[in-house]
């Protein structure tokens, strides 16, 4: 982290930190980072074992953002690979079995279907004692300033393909507040773009639209 921090100092030819202080330059990185995941998942993505609540409704970990897929099943001890699980969609569950929350529940899982980001139901529902393997993007770990320096050796919390797409959001966000400041607007517009570029998305033509992020 003090080397993206040091090489964002240099774009804003503020080494000296007058304008912008680390702390707020580390709280625009973390705002950065958690908007690069929600547009671009597989930025920070994880695939973990996990136990499934009672019943056929079921919710990401906390630290998650949004569901990718649910892999497939891994016994009532975590560890146990088991049978694929097929995804579906709930109305298709609805149109060929209307009663298919209430059947007879199960640890194993034979399909999964997505309400939200977050929330997800399995079918048959489930005993609370199986496990199956998710995949989901994760909200990367906050940095927080310290006078000590800790900060300073913390990671970057997306894959590397992605920490440029960090890098130009921060910027971007850095120059936001102060987009009346003479050539400021551009720069801002500039940075936000790249970072568009990064994550697949469509660039954008004027300030009010590159606005979203900050």
């Amino acid at each position: 982290m003090l080397t993206f921090v040091g090489q964002l100092e240099d774009v804003l030819q503020d080494e000296d930190n007058d304008n912008w202080t680390v702390t707020k330059l580390i709280g625009w990185y973390n705002r950065a980072a958690r908007f690069t995941v929600v547009k671009a998942p597989y930025a920070n993505a994880k695939i973990e074992s996990v136990l499934l609540a009672v019943g056929a409704k079921q919710q990401l970990p906390a630290e998650g953002i949004a569901l990718l897929n649910v892999i497939r099943n891994m016994g009532t001890d975590g560890v146990t690979v088991g049978a694929a699980c097929m995804p579906t969609l709930l109305k298709l569950l609805l149109a060929h079995l209307r009663n298919w929350s209430s059947t007879t529940a199960s640890a194993t899982v034979l399909n999964w279907a997505p309400e939200t980001e977050r929330i997800w139901y399995c079918y048959p529902k489930n005993t609370g004692t199986g496990y199956v393997e998710i995949e989901y993007s994760a909200q990367p770990a906050t940095v927080v300033y310290d006078v000590g320096g800790d900060w300073e050796t913390a990671r970057v919390g997306v894959a590397e393909k992605y920490v440029d797409a960090v890098f130009n959001l921060t910027a971007s966000m850095a120059f936001s507040p102060d987009t009346d400041y003479p050539g400021n607007a551009d720069r801002q517009l500039f940075y936000y773009n790249l970072f568009l570029d990064a994550v697949g998305q469509p660039r954008q033509g004027t300030i009010a639209q590159a606005g979203g992020a900050r």
